[in-house]
């Protein structure tokens, strides 16, 4: 059981301790305000411990030689060599064949992503399953909202099943280890986490198509086709529209011409009488089906930097994904057409107004984009891109890897850990280094598929916990939640579960398990009490933040596709924590008593 460091064992000055709250609460409000990324604020916070002498500068950058870091890159590398296998890809043609009872392959598309979530990337199982959950909202003639946040929850609490699920688990895993004694097995979790996912089948299946609404969605037809696209497009000398006013543009269209440039003059918001002149280029708003129509025959082209138009082009509608490349970058920056051989045609994105030229705005995740690109070569853009199809078109994000030899490297990589063979950080880069040698993932794909912001903050906030053990702010919390008159071990749990939730709903989870993690240890400390049971509280608090489009990417990832708004969250969100906290604190004690 985890040894106390008590006040005695630790000279230290009160100041200390407010000097790591502080920049403990400066670190959350920088966290929740997103303006600066979390692996920059994890490094200020590093920083700031340093400079105040809480840590030496020996433990000041120990994190970043913590087997944690070794296991998620070897962890990403597999589990993106299993997504390349196209294992999801061999059942999506089986579940449209349901046609009697349309609910059933919804079913199991949902337990299909929470189990293969516990293995490879919770986004890549959303990503490739995204587009078959459209279609069967179409074929069932269900609208997305209904079943997209259920998607996303699904593949989040698939990461509750492994060791290897979610990085707060890998995180804690090293916690665990260090302050305990005993590393977590890699199906440490499994009973819980199965229990989790049928629970939540069972309560989407009864709650759930009741408390989500039945929003329009842009994809709820069979083209699923999004309105509000921002787009460019110029007038050429063949159009019919010079010397026409916009109002007589956008009558006939039903478009919303939002801004004119010309001769390099812009005009924001133009008035209906302004009258269109040759080389004008228009910023407007419109659907797919529309720009195609507008752009047939008028006179009027969409900008595009493509310089060869002998190749077969065909225009798709995609979903950025949180590892894509042109993130935080404008069309322009990125050169698109020189650098992935693509054309940026539209642009979207959820309850914001666009106004900029479309090379001039800045992509973010989630958004919407409208592309075109060579037909023979759109899937390898796509993978490079790391964007996601909206439409079924036999498209995939990986590239042909061998199946067999996949699964069976990862299976045996698996099996090395969960027998005891090799610990988890040596089992999976076994497997990391054999994917790469029997070519089912590219040495470019390797270095492009490990996450280095997360590494960098589980380097940089891992010494923070330290800062907390080592000034006794662990202790100081952990006496103060006790004060309030708690002594049963299970309620000390239901407030760690809680807490450790409603920080994983605004901060990284990784961060939130790192700050619980030593206030956990010391409430089972002062409580008598073992270890395990108060740390899976942390563990299973961060794996499950349902409640806001921005506390986990694949929320956000559906947000556009579903027609969601920031309160559709909180509808499924609120029933689903509690349940979860209830399955949890009726198993915990069972699988990892308190003495």
């Amino acid at each position: 059981m985890f040894m106390s460091r008590t006040a005695t064992h630790r000279i230290v000055s009160e100041y200390q301790i407010w000097v790591v709250f502080a920049i403990l609460i400066a670190g959350l409000i920088l966290f929740v305000w997103q303006r600066i990324r979390y692996d920059i604020v994890a490094i200020l916070m590093l920083l700031a411990v340093g400079l105040t002498g809480i840590l030496s500068f020996e433990e000041l950058f120990s994190g970043f030689s913590n087997h944690a870091i070794i296991t998620i890159a070897a962890a990403l590398i597999i589990a993106k060599a299993l997504e390349n296998s196209g294992i999801l890809d061999k059942f999506q043609e089986h579940l449209l064949k349901f046609k009697k009872r349309p609910m059933i392959p919804f079913i199991i598309l949902l337990a299909v992503v929470g189990l293969v979530s516990g293995f490879i990337n919770d986004i890549a199982a959303l990503a490739i399953t995204l587009p078959i959950a459209l279609s069967l909202a179409h074929h069932m003639k269900i609208n997305p909202s209904k079943m997209l946040i259920p998607l996303a929850y699904a593949s989040i609490i698939g990461g509750s099943l492994t060791l290897i699920g979610t990085a707060s688990n890998i995180v804690m895993g090293s916690i665990v280890k260090r302050e305990l004694g005993r590393p977590l097995e890699i199906f440490e979790f499994f009973p819980v986490g199965i229990v989790l996912i049928a629970v939540f089948i069972v309560v989407f299946f009864v709650l759930g198509k009741r408390v989500l609404p039945s929003r329009d969605s842009p994809y709820a037809g069979e083209k699923f086709d999004l309105p509000e696209y921002l787009a460019e497009i110029q007038v050429t000398d063949k159009s019919r529209f010079i010397d026409k006013t916009i109002g007589d543009l956008e009558e006939e269209f039903e478009i919303d011409v939002v801004r004119v440039i010309r001769e390099h003059h812009e005009r924001d918001m133009p008035k209906s009488h302004t009258r269109i002149g040759l080389g004008d280029m228009l910023i407007v708003k419109t659907d797919v089906e529309i720009l195609n129509k507008l752009t047939k025959g008028t006179g009027l082209t969409p900008i595009s930097d493509a310089s060869d138009k002998t190749k077969d082009l065909q225009v798709i509608e995609v979903v950025v994904l949180p590892d894509s490349p042109v993130i935080n970058k404008t069309a322009k920056q990125l050169r698109l057409r020189d650098h992935f051989d693509v054309s940026l045609l539209g642009i979207s994105r959820h309850n914001s107004t666009l106004t900029k030229r479309v090379d001039e705005v800045r992509i973010k995740i989630a958004d919407v984009l409208l592309l075109e690109a060579a037909q023979a070569d759109l899937q390898n853009t796509l993978q490079e891109l790391q964007c996601v199809p909206l439409r079924r078109r036999g498209i995939s994000l990986h590239s042909q890897a061998p199946t067999k030899i996949t699964l069976a490297i990862a299976i045996v990589a698996i099996a090395l850990s969960a027998f005891g063979i090799f610990p988890v950080e040596i089992s999976l880069s076994i497997g990391a280094v054999a994917m790469l040698l029997t070519k089912s993932i590219s040495l470019k794909e390797v270095y492009s598929t490990i996450h280095w912001p997360i590494l960098i903050l589980i380097g940089a906030i891992i010494p923070f916990g330290i800062a907390m053990e080592n000034t006794g702010a662990d202790i100081f919390i952990a006496e103060r939640i006790l004060q309030m008159g708690i002594t049963e071990p299970l309620i000390a749990l239901a407030i760690i579960f809680i807490a450790t939730t409603l920080l994983s709903n605004v901060i990284n989870n990784v961060a939130a398990a790192v700050f619980m993690a030593p206030v956990a240890l010391q409430i089972s400390n002062i409580l008598d009490v073992s270890g395990f049971p108060m740390i899976m509280g942390v563990i299973f608090g961060a794996a499950v933040p349902y409640l806001t489009p921005i506390s986990h990417h694949s929320n956000l990832l559906v947000m556009e596709a579903g027609g969601y708004k920031f309160q559709d969250y909180l509808r499924l969100g609120i029933p689903m924590t509690i349940i979860t906290m209830i399955v949890v604190l009726l198993l915990i004690p069972i699988l990892w008593p308190f003495r």
